[in-house]
């Protein structure tokens, strides 16, 4: 069963963007709270870093408290608001990288 799951891909189609790259951290609810995030987030990076990629952008549901803590202790910092941008939310998101 799967219990998580990480990606990474291109976040601008553009030169300068070249080594910058948005990534996704998804933890079933269930499995919540068990080091599965961390241990994804860790592996993404290290792939990233291998890769040449030097910024990646995530973008954090604003009320996604766990997410932006675990972004937060692997050392990433909040770069900015989009307001009003997330469907399910008015708060926005907040983009970290």
């Amino acid at each position: 069963m799967v219990r998580g799951f990480a990606s990474y891909g291109d976040f601008r189609p553009f030169a300068g963007y070249a080594a910058t790259v948005e990534h996704s951290v998804y933890v079933d609810p269930a499995a919540q709270g068990k080091g599965i995030g961390r241990a994804l987030l860790e592996a993404l990076v290290a792939h990233a870093q291998g890769a040449g990629l030097h910024v990646m952008v995530g973008a954090i549901e604003a009320g996604n408290a766990a997410s932006v803590a675990l972004h937060r202790k692997a050392g990433f910092e909040e770069a900015g608001c989009c307001a009003r941008s997330a469907a399910s939310s008015t708060a926005g998101s907040t983009c970290c990288s």
